[in-house]
């Protein structure tokens, strides 16, 4: 069952990254709004009753990050991402990886292993085969805040993991999370709605994305209850490999042939599941 649910995950995250990109022409505070809509919902369901853990140090930094750092920062990926190809942006996530694992290194007193050392090498290959003769690109801003916002992902990863060892209620954090990325760009995307275009095809594509940003937030918690985090999370970056493709197919983003991006793609992958499961 667990397979199944982190092959959820990873199907969905992919289609939330091909639904953001889908998204250009709408404002980036209503899109992000939109995709964090559900987080109050998870809140409403599980915070009743749970004892929240003020007297622990990670829990304030935990929401210290999560109520001003990471909910610019998802504001910020909806911007980039309405300007940066997902074959561009998405292999990136690799980096995450990277974050995580020295975070973890520097204040959680995990170690380097072989593995490890060995997947990050492979995933900075990896990107070098992608990114060589695209460099132009990263003299625009955008690129810049895509990786930006994944290393920041890596960092909270490591701290919601820490934050669990002590406070084992998954469905809280990720509501608490889910939330102030909702709350950040309320009022701007409230301004906003009086003057954008409200057609069927726009309400379908926002609730899409935020059914889909929901079920992977929910597969991956439920897959982690099921087996170990390492083997979830390197079925979950399958969707690295299926936003590129996606871009590739449905958005034409062809700068690049179809097998220099598998080939760095796949490469990007072996490496995040060597620093994981090593």
């Amino acid at each position: 069952m667990w397979i199944l649910l982190s092959l959820l995950s990873a199907f969905a995250f992919a289609a939330m990254w091909l639904l953001a990109r889908a998204s250009r022409g709408i404002p980036s505070s209503i899109v992000t709004a939109a995709q964090y809509l559900f987080g109050p919902l998870l809140l409403f369901l599980f915070l009743p009753g749970t004892t929240l853990p003020w007297n622990l140090p990670l829990w304030y930094l935990f929401l210290i990050f999560n109520g001003s750092i990471m909910a610019g920062a998802s504001w910020g990926m909806i911007i980039a991402s309405h300007k940066v190809p997902v074959t561009v942006s998405n292999p990136l996530l690799g980096l995450s990886s990277v974050a995580s694992l020295i975070t973890v290194f520097l204040f959680f007193h995990g170690t380097f292993t072989l593995w490890g050392v060995s997947g990050i090498l492979l995933t900075t290959i990896g990107l070098f085969v992608l990114y060589r003769g695209r460099w132009t690109m990263w003299r625009t801003r955008y690129p810049w805040i895509v990786l930006a916002v994944v290393i920041l992902y890596g960092i909270n990863g490591s701290i919601m993991h820490a934050l669990l060892d002590d406070f084992p209620h998954p469905m809280v954090l990720s509501g608490i999370f889910l939330t102030c990325n909702f709350l950040m760009p309320l009022a701007q995307a409230a301004k906003q709605s009086r003057s954008a275009s409200w057609t069927g095809g726009t309400i379908l594509l926002l609730t899409a994305l935020a059914l889909v940003t929901l079920t992977q937030d929910l597969a991956t918690i439920f897959a982690f209850q099921l087996a170990p985090a390492p083997y979830v999370l390197s079925i979950k970056r399958l969707s690295v490999l299926l936003s590129v493709l996606g871009g590739y197919v449905l958005f034409h983003e062809r700068d690049e042939s179809l097998g220099r991006l598998l080939l760095s793609t796949v490469i990007v992958l072996a490496g995040v599941v060597m620093m994981t499961v090593g």
